[in-house]
């Protein structure tokens, strides 16, 4: 069991497959991260929206009261 355990290290198969498992998961980190970057964007920019929607609207009826508030 020790022979092949030395073996598979000197034979780099234990080496490579740590490596990949790492690079695998850095890949999918940097991944995550450029989501949730595009998906805070994306919210983000749907606030704003919402936002300028409300502010029309706030100016439309400011506009309403003054005008009642004429008559």
């Amino acid at each position: 069991m020790i022979n092949w355990l030395i073996h598979q290290f000197e034979s780099l198969n234990v080496v490579m497959l740590i490596i990949m498992i790492g690079f695998v998961t850095a890949l999918s980190k940097s991944n995550n991260q450029k989501m949730l970057k595009e998906q805070s964007k994306e919210i983000y920019n749907d606030i704003e929206e919402l936002k300028d929607e409300l502010r029309g609207q706030h100016q439309a009826l400011t506009a309403l009261i003054q005008a009642k508030g004429r008559n």
